[in-house]
């Protein structure tokens, strides 16, 4: 299993801080545009589905993005 840090190592981090240690709110999930949103848990996260982000919640968070080529767009759900 791939840690969090080897992930943002992995990614070119070179520093990092930890927001949250309680087991049931951390998640790292990816997402594809194959006729809208396709969530992946890249960890598996039982307390979280992998759709958390895609409903309102009152919980923070952040994103990644990565810029892609072309037109800039919002996907529908």
């Amino acid at each position: 299993m791939i840690t969090l840090a080897q992930t943002l190592q992995h990614a070119g981090a070179v520093d990092a801080v930890e927001f949250d240690i309680n087991p049931e709110w951390h998640t790292l999930i990816t997402y594809t545009h194959q006729h809208g949103l396709v969530p992946t848990l890249v960890e598996s996260q039982p307390m979280q589905s992998a759709d958390r982000y895609l409903v309102s919640d009152d919980q923070d968070f952040f994103a990644v993005y990565r810029r892609l080529p072309g037109p800039v767009t919002v996907p529908l759900k």
